[in-house]
């Protein structure tokens, strides 16, 4: 049984004081393989820009999948431009919006696992 350990951190980004876009960085050790850590890029509408896995060792051609699945515009796959605050970024086995990744349902539960979700606090606010 995988210990969850988790990490977040942000970035909020300003221009001439006004909020234009943060980072949150997120970390949790319930993938597959352990350990999973994206940086998501967010709109100052708290809407996705983009995200990047920085770290993982899920199963080549199955979870490893992670790096493009959520942003393929297949589906309900892509998360580009979906809000946490206002969509469901969970996969649609538990309720979600979002298809999990074929045959890596852990991979995905896992990748979405702090992001569905994220602290208020690390937001941007719209």
């Amino acid at each position: 049984m995988n210990t969850v350990r988790l990490r977040l951190s942000s970035i909020r980004q300003k221009k001439r004081g006004i909020l234009v876009g943060a980072a949150v960085e997120c970390s949790n050790s319930t993938g597959y393989g352990g350990e999973i850590r994206i940086i998501v890029g967010f709109e100052a509408d708290g809407t996705i820009r983009d995200y990047r896995v920085l770290k993982h060792q899920e199963t080549p051609g199955l979870g490893a999948k992670m790096d493009e699945w959520f942003r393929t515009e297949k589906n309900n796959q892509n998360i580009i431009g979906k809000s946490p605050i206002r969509n469901k970024l969970q996969v649609k086995q538990d309720s979600g919006d979002i298809d999990a990744i074929t045959a890596a349902t852990i991979t995905s539960r896992a990748f979405f696992w702090r992001l569905y979700k994220p602290p208020i606090r690390l937001m941007p606010n719209p």
